[in-house]
C-alpha cells in the first residue's frame, strides 16, 4: 500500500487485527506505513455495523483488492480470527 501511495495511487489500508498481533515483518511495514503519514484503518476497532458498511463501500469502488490477511508466513488451516 505505501509504495503504491508513493506512487500516487490512490489506496486504501485496512488493519483487521490487533498492531501487537502483527508478525515483525508485517510491523516493521506497518511502522514505515504510519509514519509515511498513510494510515491504515484499524477495522477490529470499529463496530461491526459501520466496518461492515465501510469494506462494502471500498470494495464496490475498487479497481483492485489486494489481500494480505494471512501473509507469507502462514501455514497450516487459517486459524481464528481468519478461520
Amino acid at each position: 500500500a505505501r509504495h503504491l501511495e508513493a506512487w500516487g495511487i490512490k489506496t486504501a489500508c485496512f488493519l483487521f487485527g490487533s498492531e501487537d498481533r502483527l508478525s515483525p515483518d508485517n510491523q516493521a511495514n506497518y511502522q514505515v506505513l504510519s509514519r509515511s503519514g498513510f494510515a491504515a484503518t484499524k477495522i477490529h476497532a470499529m463496530p461491526p455495523i459501520i466496518a461492515t458498511d465501510l469494506l462494502r463501500h471500498h470494495l464496490m469502488n475498487s479497481s483492485i483488492i489486494v489481500d494480505t490477511l494471512l501473509g507469507t508466513g502462514s501455514s497450516g488451516s487459517p486459524r481464528e480470527p481468519m478461520g
